[in-house]
């Protein structure tokens, strides 16, 4: 091989040397990039979700019931200043609440306290909403089993 060739390889091989040095120098710095993005990935996780709001927090059952919520005097009103609006025999809403026995039928099948003191959608909106007490006074009623009293 001819001197001159040799001198083009070697100044080839630096070249290429430097270029290969030049990417892997680029490759580790986006790697470590990249780690430093998926560590941050968890972090960001779980900052969302502390700091997010998680929609209604249902009424539990240690909520105070002190007193017996009466359903003449508590809960029908209620019935008919919200519900029956949809909830009466031909409305829009399944069930007539301006009837003790379908207003308990929901009751006893949990779809009364589900909606109304869990989910709180009911009543849907651009209605009237419930306030929070009566949402309570609901849910008393339910676990004292309903009476009709």
């Amino acid at each position: 091989m001819k001197p001159e060739k040799c001198k083009q390889n070697i100044k080839k091989s630096k070249t290429d040397l430097l270029s290969l040095f030049h990417l892997n120098y680029i490759f580790v710095q986006t790697e470590m990039k990249m780690k430093k993005l998926l560590l941050l990935i968890p972090v960001l996780g779980y900052w969302v979700a502390c700091t997010s709001d998680k929609g209604p927090v249902p009424i539990t059952d240690t909520d105070n019931c002190d007193s017996t919520v009466s359903y003449s005097t508590d809960i029908a009103p209620i019935m008919t200043d919200y519900c029956i609006s949809c909830h009466t025999a031909g409305g829009s809403g399944t069930g007539d609440f301006t009837t003790y026995a379908e207003l308990k039928q929901k009751a006893d099948n949990g779809s009364l306290k589900n909606r109304v003191v869990d989910l709180k959608d009911m009543p849907q909106a651009g209605s009237p909403t419930i306030s929070e007490e009566q949402r309570k006074m609901i849910n008393c009623w339910i676990k004292q089993g309903a009476p009709n009293n």
